[in-house]
């Protein structure tokens, strides 16, 4: 039985796991420095101008997903940013917003310097669910 709980269903936190995921399995190295710097950056930009409270949600977002996603196994993770990617179209109905995280996916993707094979099928992937009808 697991005592971990799944994160939070929230948009900073649904974004976290998708850029998480594809940092993680996009490629045999795992999460690089450079990756989790773009991470970061890029939720920053999605919790807006603001308050120190921002960086802190921005912060915990990211922590609580990365502790939950480390104990998923491929399979619990697949279903999981499934979950996560219903939890975006739902959140984020403008086409405008939907294409922003595509972009910020290949942002992520590019920011070690590598896009591999793995992170293009993973950007069409999320690609496919956040702009289909």
């Amino acid at each position: 039985m697991s005592h971990n709980r799944p994160p939070q269903r929230s948009l900073l936190h649904s974004l976290a796991f998708v850029y998480l995921y594809i940092a993680h399995h996009g490629d045999e190295v795992g999460v690089t420095p450079e990756e989790k710097v773009a991470m970061r950056a890029k939720l920053l930009e999605w919790a807006g101008p603001g308050p120190v409270a921002d960086s802190d949600a921005v912060d915990d977002a990211l922590l609580d997903t990365w502790a939950y996603f480390r104990t998923l196994s491929d399979v619990e993770g697949r279903a999981e940013l499934d979950t996560h990617l219903g939890v975006l179209r739902e959140s984020l109905t403008d086409p405008l917003q939907r294409k922003a995280v595509i972009y910020d996916m290949a942002a992520v993707a590019r920011s070690d310097g590598r896009v591999t094979e793995g992170e293009r099928e993973l950007v069409d992937i999320v690609k496919r669910v956040l702009l289909s009808d």
